[in-house]
């Protein structure tokens, strides 16, 4: 858990940054953009194998939950991205 959560939840919010700044022209503020540039190189202190582990040549370099946490980054991030559609007018009904 201490890997998964925030190489999902880094990813989640990078799938839509990405996709707004290639394909919709949005900007982030050069303050976003530092962070941007932060979070990557603490993702991967985070991912890596501690311990004697590491030193093994054979053995995997990151955590088994990387790749689950990958996936999982993919599936909220595509899932904002469809949220962020969603017009005004949806969320008029009976009870507002």
């Amino acid at each position: 858990m201490s890997v998964v959560v925030p190489v999902s939840d880094v990813g989640a919010v990078a799938l839509p940054v990405l996709v707004g700044v290639a394909l919709l022209g949005e900007r982030p503020t050069p303050a976003a953009w530092v962070g941007i540039v932060a979070a990557v190189p603490a993702l991967w202190l985070v991912s890596q194998v501690p311990g004697p582990d590491r030193a093994r040549s054979d053995g995997p370099r990151v955590t088994a939950g990387v790749p689950a946490a990958l996936v999982a980054s993919a599936g909220f991030g595509v899932q904002f991205l469809a949220m962020a559609q969603v017009g005004e007018a949806a969320a008029c009904g009976p009870w507002s």
